[in-house]
């Protein structure tokens, strides 16, 4: 089926202008005027309001504050379950989330030295908007768009053994949640 509207065309008269929408044969035509002030208007008003609702759209820092301390006790808590929540899998891929799940706890047992929240540089804002492959050479991308980086570092000590390590997770936000997304397959 064709799309409705095929074709625009705009005449410009004295005091008014025509804007007509042509489609499936049946001209539509409405009397404009001051095309120039409405169009400016209207890209005015989409600013604004893109304005207004993208800081409702980045996480607050009471939620950055609520995530990092949820991760932070669940750790220290040897709370999988808690930890596990905190991921994003919807449509994630089997081994992905396999990974995920084995990786979310490997810091139990261990100090935590720092954990924060940051912003993604530039270099892993480009990477995770990319297209990667999975063990199957199938290819993968990240379900939600990552807005923050979740840093861990810690450290266990035992009588013969001293042990420091590190680890990464992007967050995205979800439904006014920060969560942490696990690659899915490209459909």
């Amino acid at each position: 089926m064709p799309p409705a509207v095929i074709g625009l065309t705009l005449v410009e008269a004295d005091a008014a202008s025509t804007l007509s929408y042509f489609g499936s044969g049946v001209a539509v035509a409405g009397m404009v005027t001051g095309c120039k002030t409405w169009l400016i208007t209207a890209c005015l008003f989409l600013v604004s309001a893109i304005m207004l609702v993208a800081p409702a759209l980045a996480a607050t820092p009471a939620q950055e504050k609520a995530f990092v301390d949820g991760f932070k006790k669940a750790v220290e808590r040897k709370d999988a379950k808690a930890l596990k929540a905190l991921l994003y899998i919807r449509e994630a891929d089997p081994m992905a989330l396999e990974f995920y799940n084995m990786m979310i706890i490997a810091d139990f047992g261990s100090t935590i030295k720092s954990i924060k929240l940051v912003d993604l540089t530039a270099e892993e804002d480009k990477q995770v908007g990319m297209v990667g492959k999975n063990l199957q050479g199938k290819p993968m991308k990240m379900p939600l768009k990552p807005i923050k980086s979740l840093l861990l570092t810690t450290g266990s000590k035992s009588a013969d053994l001293t042990t420091n390590g590190s680890s990464q997770w992007y967050v995205a936000e979800y439904e006014g949640k920060l969560v942490i997304p696990v690659p899915a397959l490209v459909k």
